[in-house]
C-alpha cells in the first residue's frame, strides 16, 4: 500500500511503454478526465520584466508536465508583475488536471518562471472574460466551503448531479456530504438526478404559475394547456419542467398537458358582454 506523499513502482499490466509518457497520471476511472481549458488564479512574481498580456504563449507545468498555453486573463487586460489574478489557460496539449492543484508557468523564451498559482476549474465552460457572474463563481471557488462551491457551479440555477461531482472532481463520499448538508440547510433540492438552488427552484416555479395564468387568460375556453407552449417559452428542458411541476402547489398535469388546479373553461370579459348583448336581443 502507498500513501500521499511516498514514491512507488507500480505494475501496469496489458500497458507498453510506448503508451506511457513524462507526465502521464492513474486516477479512478471517471475521476479526472483530460481537457484542454483550465482555469486558475495566478500570481505573476514581482521580478518578471514583463506584464502577461492577452494570449501570450507560455509553458504551463503541473506534476511533471510540460504544456504549452495561452493566456486569458479573466476581468483585467493584463496581469502586472506581483499582481494576483484570475486568469484561463489554453491548453495545446490534453491535460489531467484536478482542482486544488498547483502549477507554475515559464516564460517561452528565454525559459524562465514567471508566476504560479492554483487551478479552480478544470472544465470551464465558455463565458465573456468580463463576466462578473462568472468572476464571483472563481472567487467562491478559490475560498468558498464546499457547498458554497457546489451553488456556484449550478448553472442557471440547477444541474444533473454527476456533471457537477464530474466538474469538481469531488468523490461519491465528498459529494454525498455536501449535498446532506445543503439539504439539511434548506439552500438547495434533489430532483430526481438534479440538484436545484432552492432560490432558482422559487423562481422558476414562479415563472411557470406566471406562464400558465398568462395562457388561461389568453385561451379561457381550454380545459388544458399544451406543456411545450410553456417550457419552449420559458427555456427550459422537457424533463426539468415536469420534475419542477410535480413538485409546485396549484397546478395539475395528465400527460403532455398541464392546468392551474380545479381550472374550467369560462367565458372572458370581453365575451360575457356579447352574450348578454345577444340574450337581450334574442331572448
Amino acid at each position: 500500500e502507498a500513501v500521499a506523499g511516498q514514491r512507488t513502482a507500480l505494475n501496469l499490466a496489458d500497458v507498453s511503454k510506448s503508451e506511457i509518457h513524462r507526465g502521464d497520471v492513474i486516477s479512478h476511472p471517471g475521476l479526472i478526465e483530460p481537457t484542454r481549458v483550465v482555469e486558475a488564479k495566478l500570481e505573476l512574481l514581482a521580478d518578471t520584466k514583463r506584464t502577461l498580456k492577452y494570449w501570450r504563449r507560455i509553458r504551463f507545468h503541473t506534476g511533471t508536465s510540460e504544456i504549452m498555453a495561452r493566456v486569458k486573463p479573466l476581468g483585467i487586460d493584463e496581469v502586472k508583475p506581483g499582481e494576483t489574478a484570475f486568469v484561463q489557460f489554453r491548453l495545446e496539449k490534453p491535460l489531467a488536471a484536478r482542482r486544488g492543484e498547483r502549477f507554475i508557468i515559464r516564460s517561452y523564451s528565454p525559459q524562465t518562471t514567471i508566476g504560479g498559482g492554483v487551478i479552480l476549474d478544470a472544465y470551464p465552460g465558455r463565458h465573456r472574460r468580463h463576466d462578473k457572474v462568472v468572476l464571483n463563481k472563481l472567487e467562491t471557488m478559490a475560498g468558498g466551503k464546499t457547498g458554497d462551491i457546489i451553488l456556484s457551479c449550478l448553472d442557471n440555477g440547477y444541474q444533473e448531479n454527476r456533471v457537477i461531482q464530474r466538474r469538481l472532481q469531488f468523490t461519491d463520499l465528498e459529494f454525498d456530504d455536501a449535498i446532506r448538508q445543503l439539504l439539511s440547510s434548506s439552500r438547495v433540492r434533489v430532483l430526481k438526478q438534479y440538484l436545484f438552488a432552492e432560490e432558482a427552484f422559487q423562481k422558476l416555479s414562479g415563472s411557470i404559475s406566471d406562464r400558465v395564468v398568462s395562457l388561461h387568460d389568453s385561451s379561457p375556453l381550454k380545459s388544458w394547456l399544451a406543456k411545450d407552449k410553456i417550457y419552449t417559452r420559458l427555456k427550459l428542458d422537457r424533463d426539468v419542467f415536469n420534475l419542477l411541476v410535480g413538485q409546485m402547489n396549484g397546478v395539475e398535469t395528465r400527460g403532455d398537458l398541464v392546468r392551474l388546479s380545479g381550472w374550467q373553461p369560462r367565458l372572458s370579459a370581453g365575451e360575457m358582454k356579447k352574450r348578454e348583448e345577444m340574450e337581450r336581443t334574442f331572448l
